[in-house]
């Protein structure tokens, strides 16, 4: 069996069966390298957008597919699981990662429960990731045209450094603990190595070293401390590292006094436990093992001394800060104090509730800030301010506080950021689950904190319950439906005593009403999901609730030009300020798409703001813009299909999808004209994505409305409605159902006939022309088709003239009459060439290929596929490269090279479905050319050997063919 070993810390290596291998590019690498970090599945355009940011989406893509070739390549297909739209490492592969291991190792022996188990239980895997961390994570290794990989590089280097300084912490710990200070020496000294500017290390390894009576090296190492912040930072060591110094310049040296050394030893280096107040936690702490690292990593810096947790309600901002301060009492000799600051309505009451927790006492006539500051100026200590968010605009009393206390540093958690001066936010993620559509193996199901949770919350409620293979993918699912808030999540698994998780989806169609009961030990605003997104609305201005619920007609997200049009009413309401101001209390997310901001709401928020709309009496209003909106887009981008611009105004739309679908939900029973519309217009869209069952579903539900038919006929929209019955009757066509589709036809030409409109009768005429084709009555396809072109020829419609003669080419070509299909499609390509349709000039050197294919002239055919590929390449249209490759292999066939010909057919295997039904009048052809080309080989090769050739071809990626195609024959 094949290995596959990536050595990711230090200088980055990859060994394949115990050899080292050379990747030819840099961008190979790193996309080898984040591929088996992230263990995710990854989209194609996240990979183009993170490796090639300043590169055309084509030309980006084509980049992708070459870096992956590399890859394939040099390693083998094994490796990865590449589908249409994501790549990914193949879970199941034998694939060893230094960083994975580490990680694991740290979380040994068991994942759920590797923070409470002693660091003795833990000491032979802590050793072992210690061993591991050769360096720093792809030290030396840059992209330096790829920023967005840097910082997710930087990213992970910070925090993989951090969870190494932790473990050498602990093992230091231990044996220091155990008198064993050899150990102890060698791992406080790996710290120093690690992180050399950290001060923390420096007086550890002294710490350490006095405690092993070897005075002279601590003071060595004060030495060594003070010459790396002076070269480096032009700085001189932090009071707390003089003060220890100066400690141990006045003990006296080791003179083999026992009790001398015992006692200098309890003078310098003993333990102790600063003051705390942290709440002891009833449940254990789940994974976040990076996020813990990322705030501690964050404090730790010299320059951070505020760090805000940002988040929605549930996401865990209050126990993420929890544990990061637990870890890090050693840090602040004075102690670390959890203040909570929810049970106050008044920010005049915050300074006094901080003096409170610290136990100072304010008499007189004080100012209770001014006392707390003047207490505060020498501590060195960290206080835990939870809940902030109700109080913004009390940020000058923490920046008093800040100003007046050199070591005081602040970590809070606030629903929004403060946007106080010198503020780092932090926004805490939801937890880690697997996509429920692809879901992983069950070992790997259960590596998921989301999933974790889940199950450890469910046997606190229900001692009996287990995660299983039968269930795992329900319980993934609830926690995707969940959005992955800690919350939410633990409010369902109290369930379990109740129900099955099959029963909890069912009643998670309203979560908002399910997750209603919870501990009564929690705050009130966190004992149910709705008090917990209540709070967090009732936070927000008049204004801003107005736009928060106009938002949940929304489904899947919006850009702000459709926030703008749809949630204002006659400048009622500030959309953008709105948004600015939802994003900064985390009740919507922000991301890219398409180059623009895109926002959205976890379907729990959304649930509420949408009861908020229902109540307001808005609904109606809002629905019927959104469906406004959105029509106005999809007709915007009609005059784009079959041009350059395709493949762009796909990837936009596609984000769009729900809202699509959302408004035709809407309209079938609210506005029938925006259904009819919506659906032919659809229909376009979903023909380019090959949602034919999805397309013609939609369209039988709005036509088979007799009302709504008899509404349209009286209204006389009969653009829309012809519009309507031939698309339906092409889709009815591609499901060789010639009668339905012939019924759709001859109602489109009736139509046009009856209200003199010309485009309903060339497209009733290109549709039965399009069936007549299917029934092979090629006599009857062509009449109809010069009849269509010389009606297109009368409207002077370029693009229904360039169809007509495509398809007329395609007839021609399957009878034989190879120079007038020639005339044809070289008329269509001159038409096509003048508006720039790239897509559609595709087809056009496609059916030109095949003419010189049957004329057996070799090297104009394969001229044209080349041509064709190209083009189709750059749309990232697998079906037309697809179709180019059928040419190749009726080359090579040809040419007498049939073990090459059976390769490709082999690798299209899974394409070839799709090229039955599809629309383009090429597909017939194509097919029918598939067809002739097998049977040919099958023939002259055997069926053994065409078997054989055929396997390893299926076996092949479409990359792989491609290569094989353009190679030479």
């Amino acid at each position: 069996m094949s290995s596959l070993k990536l050595t990711l810390f230090g200088a980055p290596q990859v060994e394949l069966n115990g050899k080292r291998i050379a990747l030819k590019t840099r961008k190979a690498f790193a996309l080898l390298a984040y591929l088996a970090v992230s263990r995710q599945p990854q989209s194609r355009e996240t990979l183009a957008t993170l490796f090639w940011p300043d590169f055309p989406a084509e030309r980006a893509f084509a980049n992708l597919r070459d870096a992956l070739q590399t890859l394939t390549h040099a390693l083998g297909d094994d490796w990865f699981a590449i589908c249409r739209r994501d790549i990914a490492i193949n879970s199941s592969s034998a694939l060893f990662v230094d960083v994975q291991e580490f990680q694991r190792l740290l979380n040994h022996p068991n994942n759920h429960y590797a923070l409470t188990i002693s660091v003795e239980e833990r000491l032979p895997s802590l050793q072992a990731a210690v061993k591991l961390y050769q360096d720093d994570f792809l030290r030396g290794f840059t992209l330096p045209d790829c920023l967005a990989f840097d910082e997710w590089q930087t990213a992970h280097t910070d925090q993989l450094r951090q969870q190494m300084v932790e473990t050498l912490r602990q093992l230091i710990g231990h044996y220091t603990a155990q008198r064993d200070m050899a150990a102890a020496i060698q791992y406080a000294q790996r710290c120093v190595e690690v992180c050399p500017w950290e001060e923390d290390a420096h007086r550890e390894m002294m710490r350490v070293y006095a405690a092993a009576h070897q005075r002279e090296a601590a003071l060595q190492q004060y030495q060594e401390c003070a010459h790396i912040l002076r070269e480096e930072f032009e700085a001189e060591p932090e009071p707390e590292t003089q003060a220890l110094y100066r400690d141990l310049l006045n003990c006296q040296p080791s003179n083999n006094n026992t009790h001398n050394d015992t006692h200098t030893h309890a003078e310098i280096a003993a333990p102790v436990f600063p003051p705390n107040n942290l709440p002891a936690q009833t449940t254990t702490f789940i994974g976040r093992e990076a996020e813990v690292a990322a705030v501690i990593g964050l404090l730790s810096r010299k320059a951070v001394r505020f760090v805000t947790l940002t988040g929605p309600g549930g996401s865990g901002k209050t126990r993420l800060s929890l544990q990061a301060a637990e870890r890090m009492m050693r840090q602040f000799a004075d102690g670390v104090f959890f203040v909570s600051l929810a049970p106050i309505a008044n920010p005049d009451f915050v300074a006094p509730i901080i003096a409170q927790v610290l136990g100072l006492q304010i008499t007189g006539s004080i100012p209770p800030l001014e006392a707390l500051a003047t207490y505060l100026h020498q501590k060195r200590l960290l206080l835990v301010l939870d809940n902030l968010e109700q109080f913004l605009d009390a940020a000058s009393i923490l920046h008093a506080l800040l100003a007046a206390a050199p070591g005081l540093k602040i970590l809070a958690t606030s629903r929004a950021v403060l946007r106080l001066s010198g503020e780092h936010a932090y926004l805490v993620p939801p937890l880690r689950l697997p996509d429920p559509a692809h879901l992983p193996s069950f070992e790997s199901v259960t590596r998921f904190e989301a999933i974790r949770l889940f199950v450890e919350r469910a046997q606190a409620a229900a001692m009996n319950f287990r995660l299983t293979d039968e269930n795992a993918l329900i319980v993934a699912q609830i926690c995707a439906r969940l959005d992955g808030l800690p919350l939410a999540i633990e409010l369902a698994a109290a369930r379990a005593r109740l129900l099955s998780p099959k029963a909890m989806l069912a009643y998670l169609e309203c979560p908002l009403r399910f997750l209603s009961i919870g501990e009564r030990d929690r705050p009130i605003r966190q004992q149910t999901l709705r008090n917990t997104i209540t709070w967090s609305f009732h936070l927000l201005s008049i204004e801003e609730q107005t736009v928060f619920r106009r938002l949940a007609v929304f489904v899947g997200g919006w850009s702000i030009e459709a926030a703008e049009a749809v949630c204002r009413f006659n400048d009622d309401v500030d959309v953008f300020d709105g948004l600015q101001a939802l994003a900064d209390h985390h009740l919507i997310t922000h991301a890219e798409s398409c180059g623009t901001p895109r926002f959205a709401m976890l379907e729990t928020i959304r649930e509420y703001a949408l009861e908020r709309l229902k109540e307001s009496g808005e609904e109606e209003i809002v629905r019927r813009q959104h469906a406004r909106y959105f029509l106005a887009l999809l007709e915007k981008g009609e005059p784009y299909w079959d041009t350059h611009e395709q493949v762009k105004w796909l990837a936009c739309l596609d984000a769009d999808s729900n809202n699509f679908r959302a408004d035709l939900t809407w309209s079938l029973h609210h506005d029938r004209e925006i259904a009819l519309r919506l659906a032919g217009a659809l229909g376009i869209f979903w023909d380019k994505r090959t949602y034919d069952q999805e397309s013609r579903d939609w369209l039988t539900k709005v036509l088979a409305d007799e009302e709504s038919m008899a509404l349209y006929r009286q209204i006389g929209n009969a653009k829309e409605l012809s519009n309507a019955l031939w698309k339906y009757g092409w889709l009815l066509s591609m499901e060789q159902d010639a009668d339905g589709a012939r019924k759709y036809a001859e109602e489109c030409l009736a139509l046009g006939q009856e209200t003199g409109n010309l485009d309903a009768v060339a497209c009733g005429n290109m549709l039965l022309g399009q069936i007549a084709m299917l029934q092979e009555e090629y006599a009857t396809a062509q009449e109809l088709y010069e009849h269509t072109l010389t009606l297109a020829r009368q409207l002077e419609n370029s693009r229904m003239i360039s169809y007509a003669l495509s398809i007329l080419g395609t007839l021609f070509d399957m009878q034989g009459r190879y120079e007038q299909a020639r005339a044809a499609y070289v008329e269509a390509l001159t038409i096509i060439q003048k508006w720039d349709n790239a897509f559609a000039a595709a087809w056009q050197f496609n059916g030109l290929g095949r003419v010189a294919l049957h004329q057996q002239q070799w090297s104009t055919a394969r001229a044209y596929f080349s041509d064709s590929l190209q083009a189709f390449q750059r749309q990232a249209d697998q079906i037309g490269i697809a179709a180019c490759l059928i040419g190749f292999a009726g080359i090579a066939d040809g040419k007498g090279h049939q073990e090459r010909a059976v390769l490709l057919l082999g690798a299209i295997e899974h394409l070839r479905p799709k090229i039955v039904s599809l629309i383009y009048k090429e597909d017939l052809a194509v097919q029918r050319e598939y067809d002739r080309i097998e049977a040919a080989i099958r023939s002259a090769l055997g069926a053994d050997a065409f078997a054989a050739a055929f396997a390893k071809g299926r076996d092949m990626t479409l990359e792989q063919a491609i290569a094989l195609a353009t190679g030479g024959q």
